[in-house]
């Protein structure tokens, strides 16, 4: 069901990635409620 979203464009995922780095950065997004979707730190 959500696999068939994605590929007909009914459903989009939000993803922001930040670098271990900037976790501070993406905490104060996170904190200020200006976030749609997901952030995600990655090594």
């Amino acid at each position: 069901m959500v696999a068939d979203l994605l590929a007909r464009n009914k459903l989009v995922i939000k993803v922001q990635t930040f670098p271990f780095h900037r976790a501070a950065e993406a905490y104060q997004i996170s904190q200020a409620g200006h976030v749609r979707g997901k952030l995600v730190l990655v090594p």
